[in-house]
């Protein structure tokens, strides 16, 4: 079903539909509050105005004022006002607990008068609960800590002041007033003048307390700093003398690894070159290595390389010169002179690899000797630099808690002199009056909040109610929600059945017989070409008017010069035999049954309208309708008649309807106003749309007028209702 838009008429239509609930709702409401309002007693509230400074104490010389809006600093002002420490100052001040206990205690709080009777029933209260808990009876410990929760006069009257205090601070000031209402107005002012100066002097006290306690802390601390600094002076001179000690600027330790450093990067690359050097002699023969950079160096080997030259010179000039041979005693003298020398520079060449294997060996040990050293003047250095910083962190210890201690007491002698010169930043401008009018109840403000919220509330009930109720109540949701024409619409009425049908017979141009004839304009006009000539009328369920809408129908079409025929097919509870009180041992069971042969016409009130009852109540109703001889009924009586309306069975009880609407011409369906609901409705259509019925559309029965916000130039009917028959069957 589709969901109509809602216009604001809609909603002015349901407040007149459900004005009276409305109008009691309202009265309701309004009663309770004009009761509640003039059985208050008066209040009468006292105001006292005071400036709150947020003055910081920056130094001993002067006071800073922070100009600066901190909400925080003054939301913090506003609860210690309205603190139960402020409070309990204010009872203490004036006695209220003593003097003035009536104004605050009620017979049902625990009083000292009623304090007796309240520990009495505790004391048996605990009993039965020991009892049931197997406890022992006999012991008051229990009993003590139940008592112990019972409130004093000055807690009760304590936490009614809490309450009731009122803080208002004026916009963009620094300024706030303070509120205190009770029934007497001399006691409100002196409340609330109590609470100014209960606040001053919490204040003060909290200045007080914190200052004494930064006080007692710093004495603390600072004795326990000087304990600190004599141990840890006591501690450095003990390791100074264990350690020998002397604190010097700079040391030698630095300077003395860097000469290790570096001498030994210089043993490293010596022994490198001779490592080198000795690898290279060591692996090549004796004619290769004359070529070396190393020996051919040598002044020795050079001074004999010079003479071999010099004697291989001498033989080859002894040669030339042919005056000696071989066996010369000159030519055999200088050949061995020059094999003499070569023998000396080979000895020469094997004496420098010697003497580059011992200074290989030597730059080997000269390397390890440095590396030790260096180790050890390392490890000298690491633990003498353990020891001076040990001697260092001992020596910050007593400087920062040397500097701790002097802080301190610096400190403490600020706040000694802060202690006996704080101001206070808060002044009373203005003290509170004794009001004299009250300013609460304010009667005409509430009666007048009664009455609106009455009527919203009356409003909002008729709203709620309107929204449960899921009938259907205006025409104009028929077609929206349901997607079937409107054929017509039959007002309430309070007459009865057959007031209305003898209305209708009676009074053919009455405002009751036009809504008919409109209904019959509408199922005639239904369809241009194929006129309905069998209607069936039926309901989605009992109750909804189809019987009446189906009698009268038949009237106005008989107005309208129609011969009309009305069968009653509602085998189930037929009805039209009883208003007109017709004969039915006949009807549409017995004819369809076979039982009755002949004529089951019956002459109905007026010239044209003929009637076929019931007939008895046959065990299989659902078979009747849809047998052979009923059809040929229908048939037959097509020939004779304009006009046939069929009075049937609800659709979602039986399907005896459904049977039908496949035979006839056409389906109207009775809605009755304020009763039939959507959700049932639409199944009916449904039921009968998923057959493919010819469905012509809705009457929609009894609708009321001035409840649903329609106004009709019609008057009322009278509402439907049994009654005597007044119909006498005509032969």
């Amino acid at each position: 079903m589709n969901e109509k838009e809602i216009h604001l008429n809609d909603y002015l239509r349901i407040i007149r539909k459900r004005r009276i609930l409305i109008a009691l709702v309202a009265i309701f409401i309004f009663i309770a509050v004009a009761a509640v309002t003039f059985t208050m007693p008066a209040q009468y509230k006292a105001t006292t105005e005071l400036l709150i400074e947020n003055i910081k104490q920056d130094s001993l010389s002067r006071d800073s004022r922070d100009n600066r809006r901190d909400p925080e600093f003054m939301a913090t002002q506003y609860q210690i006002i309205k603190s139960k420490s402020v409070a309990r100052k204010v009872v203490k001040q004036l006695a209220l607990d003593t003097k003035y206990a009536s104004y605050f205690i009620t017979e049902s709080d625990d009083t000292p008068k009623s304090k007796k009777g309240l520990k009495k029933r505790l004391k048996n209260l605990s009993k039965k609960f020991l009892q049931i808990f197997g406890a022992d009876t006999t012991s008051g410990k229990h009993l003590a800590e139940i008592t112990n929760t019972a409130k004093t006069t000055e807690d009760i009257i304590t936490e009614s002041i809490v309450k009731n205090i009122e803080v208002l601070p004026v916009r963009a000031s620094r300024i706030v007033d303070i509120s205190y209402s009770t029934t007497d107005p001399g006691l409100s002012r002196m409340i609330v003048n109590a609470i100014a100066k209960a606040y001053m002097d919490e204040i003060l006290e909290i200045r007080l307390n914190i200052v004494n306690y930064k006080l007692n802390w710093m004495n603390e601390k600072a004795q326990t700093e000087l304990e600190k600094l004599k141990g840890s002076e006591n501690e450095l001179q003990a390791y100074m003398q264990e350690k020998r000690i002397i604190p010097v600027e700079g040391g030698t330790a630095p300077q003395k690894i860097s000469e290790l450093n570096s001498q030994l990067v210089q043993a490293e690359t010596r022994r490198k070159e001779l490592g080198l050097l000795y690898n290279q002699v060591r692996k090549i023969d004796m004619e290769t290595m004359v070529s070396l950079p190393s020996i051919a160096a040598s002044q020795v080997f050079l001074s004999l390389k010079d003479t071999i030259l010099e004697a291989q010179q001498h033989i080859m000039e002894l040669s030339i010169s042919k005056k000696y041979g071989e066996q010369h005693p000159a030519m055999i003298t200088a050949r061995a002179n020059l094999e003499g020398l070569k023998k000396l520079q080979l000895q020469e060449i094997k004496n420098i690899v010697e003497t580059t294997k011992t200074d290989y060996e030597l730059a080997k040990l000269k390397e390890k000797d440095l590396k030790k050293s260096l180790e050890q003047a390392k490890e000298e250095a690491i633990k003498s630099n353990e020891k001076l910083i040990q001697y260092n962190i001992l020596k910050r210890e007593i400087d920062t808690n040397r500097n701790l201690y002097e802080a301190l007491l610096t400190n403490l002698k600020e706040q000694s002199l802060i202690g006996e010169i704080q101001t206070i930043n808060v002044w009373v401008l203005e003290t509170a009056k004794t009001p004299e009018t009250p300013f609460k109840p304010k009667k005409a403000l509430n009666l007048l909040i009664g009455l609106i919220l009455g009527i919203a509330c009356g409003i909002g009930f008729a709203f709620f109610i309107e929204y449960i109720d899921t009938t259907i109540k205006f025409t104009d949701e028929i077609e929206d929600r349901l997607g079937l024409p409107l054929l017509g619409t039959v007002f309430f009425s309070k007459l009865k059945k057959e007031e209305l049908i003898e209305s209708m017979i009676e009074h053919p141009n009455s405002a009751l017989a036009e809504r008919y004839k409109a209904i019959r304009a509408s199922i005639l006009l239904s369809s241009a070409d194929n006129k309905p000539k069998i209607l069936l009328i039926t309901s989605a369920s009992p109750n909804d008017g189809k019987t009446i809408t189906s009698i009268n129908l038949a009237l106005a079409m008989v107005h309208f010069k129609h011969r009309v025929l009305l069968i009653d097919a509602d085998l189930r509870n037929p009805q039209i035999h009883k208003i007109f009180n017709l004969n039915n041992t006949g009807g549409v069971s017995a004819f369809a049954a076979g039982v009755l042969q002949g004529d089951i016409v019956q002459s109905g009130p007026l010239p044209g309208l003929d009637i076929i009852t019931s007939g008895p109540k046959p065990p299989n109703p659902s078979e009747i309708i849809s047998s052979r001889s009923f059809q040929n009924l229908l048939t037959q009586m097509r020939q004779k008649y304009d006009m046939i309306i069929i009075d049937s069975a609800p659709v979602l009880h039986v399907t005896d309807t459904l049977v039908l609407s496949k035979i006839v011409d056409g389906t109207a369906v009775v809605i009755r106003a304020g009763k039939t609901d959507y959700a049932i409705a639409h199944d009916c259509i449904k039921s009968l749309q998923d057959i493919n019925a010819r469905l012509l559309g809705i009457i929609f029965n009894a609708l009321k007028v001035k409840a649903n916000g329609y106004y009709s130039y019609y008057g009322d009917y009278g509402e439907y209702g049994a009654g005597s028959n007044k119909f006498e069957h005509k032969k």
